[in-house]
């Protein structure tokens, strides 16, 4: 046929079709299309709600960490202003060693780098003392133009904390915040001023520990709104202050607040929550990125409006084509009457029996093949309907009538059904019977009906083989229809997906899936399937259970040259093998995240020398060797030597032991490596080294050293300390060494000082004992603190005059001495008792304790020689 002869054809084909649509396919249209309109309107509504709901879950995140924020400066501030308080009481007390060590302690107790700079002024601005020089004078440097300072010889009669606009420090010469506490004298004249100089790196690296990324941020601000600390770009901001109209700046009584602006500092719009810092000038500013807090709703809503556009223009696309399809049938039943005769032919050409039923009389007749299809001429079955229920298989009958009656009665445009019929011979056939109702009465009622019959046993008999076939593997199998309608499904399939145990057939593929939303994306294969492509994917289903499990599955069209066909749907479960899947995957993702984040390096070899891990702490530890870690991978053990420094070669590349190994750097750091060996079946034997920066812990163990071996308040020898001492040195007397002398002391009427001056007056008369101590004592003398106000003294080689000319001397300087406090000069005295360095240790200390308490009891303020009669029994 000619190109444009067949365009004609096709297009008066289509002209009579739609000549056929009816008015009351179009109103339904209509509403469809109305019905998706509010549809959509709903839905766009819905979106705009979520939308304003991620905003303002975002603002409330910024006001509950602006809150939480202002708590930790809170507890940070409060606790500089105790430290500066203390302090400024110390230094007006006890300007001595004993401040230094205060200061010491202080240092030690807050976090490092927080405080850079602990510094004293006098009554005229002049630094007396820092603790980043200690040992030398600040005279020549003045703060009394610093308003840090001013502020409090202004007003000498009101003293508080003071926090001071980000200054350059004059012996620093860093960037701080100055916390300044005014030094009164004891007739509460000002006297100078203890400056706290913290550094805003310190508070705003706190604030990026806060946040993943730079697009969120933390201001401190000063109550004037000038930037104390940035969490990002704080190095543009800082000593600037915030534009006037912030709301917490015309608002001065408010507590909180919140505002929503696009940042001059970086362009960023963000959603700010602040915060007032209790009893102090201090606001807290938290921003929430809108881009950012808004990403993840954002791109849902996307994927929402794409997944329901598909899914409407889906829908009218069908609506329309069923409209099309009901004109189409409006059309061939139009044209049924013309074929009725071409019908008769066929039934001769596909041997197909007729049959002809006149409802009204009951009459009902067969033709030749009807009869000779089961083994009888014509003429001898009676024409009545009992005769093809005495035919029908007993089993069979109930949905013969079923079927019949449902048709008859106008619930279905067709007869048909399978059935068994029995054979003249005995033995049973499968038929197929179809008919349809030709004549109604004006009232609807039927009146005749026709249809045909045909011998199907061979197909049954090849389908129940192939259904046998099919149950008995191993996977469920689905025959979809292109409307995605379960057309058949394997026994497999029925026991894995039916709840009721019952046949899927007929049912629709939405049962087998998790959900709606799964059910829709899984629609994308049937397009590729349409597109002449063979799936295969894995997807999760949903069992009888309700279980959801994991399926491989492989898609295939039923008949390649009808892409518009059925599909044919073979499903594995493959549950086990993909969480085993996960479970490796998730396995080796917390591993990586270890190596990752593991607080020292870490460095596997393989077998051949070849490094296959490595992670960024090692790259950190040694500026020698290239970042990022991943461009170590693949290096040789030859080139790595080239790379680290001399000094841990042997430990990091060339130990073979398997203990830990430690070497110190030029640079001062202490670095330990460990090798071990990491065998994998027969293979071979992998390398990993573990390498840690020690020097810290180093330092630590120093710290905790000193302090284990001190008494906390004089700085002298605790009694755990002493007592080692002397048992070397009563070891070393035992191997023919010096003899030596040991003195037991115990300040006289020490109760009166803290019950007449309190335990602070009494722990300044115990520390001022100790410095007389380290003044009078020789070199290779130790004095020792046992407790309370009782110390001993441990002088090697002396003898016993040598001892007593000593022990004068420090009780004389003792007595001539005093010490200042607000309530009053303290004067004390010192008993002393001396023994010989002989013996064991407890035999000796109690004779010298003998000898201390005939001092007490002869007067007190007198230094006794042990006798004879202070031996103990």
């Amino acid at each position: 046929m000619p190109l444009h002869h067949a365009a004609s054809f096709a297009t008066n084909k289509l002209r009579s079709v739609l000549a056929h649509i009816t008015p009351r396919s179009l109103a339904v249209m209509a509403v469809l299309v109305l019905a998706f309109l509010v549809y959509w309107a709903m839905l766009l509504d819905s979106q705009h709600k979520q939308l304003a709901h991620s905003e303002e879950q975002a603002r409330l995140r910024a006001t509950q960490m602006s809150a939480t924020l202002a708590v930790q400066v809170e507890t940070l501030v409060t606790g500089l202003e105790h430290l500066a308080r203390s302090l400024a009481a110390e230094y007006a007390s006890s300007p001595t060693s004993y401040f230094k060590r205060s200061v010491h302690t202080a240092l030690t107790v807050f976090p490092p780098g927080s405080i850079t700079q602990i510094a004293v002024a006098d009554g005229d601005g002049r630094i007396v003392y820092s603790n980043l020089a200690p040992s030398q004078g600040q005279s020549s440097v003045s703060i009394a133009d610093r308003e840090h300072f001013r502020v409090h010889r202004d007003r000498a009669a009101d003293p508080r904390l003071f926090i001071s606009h980000p200054v350059l420090g004059r012996v620093s010469g860093l960037w701080t915040i100055q916390f300044s506490y005014p030094i009164l004298d004891p007739r509460g004249a000002f006297a100078g001023a203890v400056v706290l100089s913290v550094a805003p790196d310190y508070i705003s690296g706190y604030f990026r520990e806060v946040f993943a990324t730079d697009t969120d941020v933390a201001m401190l601000l000063h109550g004037d709104g000038t930037y104390l600390a940035r969490s990002a770009t704080q190095s543009r901001v800082l000593g600037s202050r915030v534009p006037p109209e912030r709301e917490f700046l015309r608002a001065p009584q408010a507590r909180s607040g919140e505002y929503f602006i696009t940042a001059p500092v970086d362009g960023v719009l963000r959603y700010y929550a602040w915060h007032r810092v209790r009893e102090y000038p201090l606001v807290v500013s938290v921003g929430l990125s809108q881009e950012q807090a808004l990403a993840s709703v954002r791109a849902n809503l996307r994927d929402s409006l794409r997944r329901n556009v598909i899914g409407t223009l889906l829908v009218l696309g069908a609506s329309f084509w069923i409209v099309l399809l009901f004109a189409r049938l409006r059309h061939d039943r139009q044209l049924l009457a013309e074929g009725e005769e071409r019908f008769k032919l066929a039934l001769e050409g596909g041997n197909l029996g007729a049959w002809d039923w006149n409802i009204r009389s009951g009459r009902l007749i067969f033709d030749e093949r009807w009869c000779r299809m089961l083994g009888y001429r014509s003429g001898m079955l009676e024409a009545e309907l009992e005769t093809v229920r005495r035919l029908a298989h007993p089993d069979d009958w109930v949905k013969i009538q079923a079927a019949l009656n449902t048709h008859l009665y106008g619930r279905s445009e067709l007869f048909e059904i399978e059935h068994r019929a029995r054979h003249r011979d005995g033995h049973w056939i499968w038929v197929h019977a179809r008919g349809r109702v030709t004549h109604r009465s004006a009232e609807g009622q039927p009146l005749r009906m026709a249809g045909t019959q045909a011998d199907i046993s061979q197909r049954v008999a090849e389908t129940l083989l192939r259904r046998a076939l099919l149950d008995n593997t191993g996977a469920e199998i689905f025959l979809a229809t292109p409307g995605r309608d379960i057309r058949f499904s394997n026994q497999r399939a029925i026991e894995t997906f039916s709840p009721d145990g019952r046949s899927l057939d007929g049912r629709s593929m939405r049962a087998i899936h998790c959900d709606d939303g799964a059910y829709a994306d899984f629609q994308l294969h049937y397009t590729a399937l349409r597109a002449g492509k063979s799936i295969r994917t894995e997807y999760r289903l949903r069992t009888a259970s309700g279980e959801p499990r994991w399926f491989s599955i492989h898609g295939t069209l039923l008949d390649p040259n009808q892409t518009d066909g059925d599909v044919i749907w073979t499903m594995i479960d493959v549950t086990e093998r993909k969480q085993a899947e996960e479970a490796l995957g998730a396995a080796r993702g917390r591993l990586s995240q270890i190596i990752e984040h593991f607080p020292g390096g870490i460095l596997v070899e393989n077998e051949d020398g070849r490094v296959v891990v490595a992670n960024q702490a090692l790259c950190d530890l040694f500026a020698s060797v290239p970042t990022p870690a991943a461009s170590l991978v693949g290096q040789e053990h030859v080139a790595l030597r080239r790379l680290f420094p001399r000094e841990v070669l042997d430990i990091v590349l060339s130990n073979e032991t398997t203990s830990p190994s430690e070497t110190l750097l030029a640079d001062g750091r202490n670095i330990r490596a460990t090798r071990i060996p990491i065998r994998h079946g027969t293979q071979g034997v992998d390398r990993l080294w573990i390498v840690h920066d020690v020097t810290e812990q180093r330092r630590h163990e120093q710290v905790l050293e000193q302090l284990a071996s001190t008494d906390a308040l004089t700085g002298l020898a605790n009694r755990h300390t002493f007592l080692e001492r002397l048992e070397i040195e009563l070891a070393r007397i035992a191997r023919g060494g010096l003899g030596g002398m040991v003195a037991m002391l115990d300040l006289d009427h020490f109760k009166r000082v803290n019950d007449r001056y309190g335990h602070a007056a009494g722990d300044a008369v115990l520390a001022h004992l100790a410095g007389i101590l380290r003044r009078v004592l020789r070199r290779e003398d130790m004095a020792a603190r046992l407790g309370g106000e009782e110390f001993a003294l441990l002088l090697p080689g002396a003898d016993p005059a040598g001892a007593a000319a000593l022990s004068e001397r420090l009780r004389a300087a003792l007595e001539q001495s005093h010490i200042e406090t607000l309530r009053g000069d303290i004067r004390i005295t010192t008993s002393i008792g001396l023994t010989s360095l002989a013996g064991d240790a407890k035999t000796l200390l109690a004779r010298a304790d003998a000898a201390l308490y005939r001092a007490k009891n002869s007067g007190r303020n007198r230094v006794v020689m042990a006798s004879d009669e202070d031996v103990p029994a």
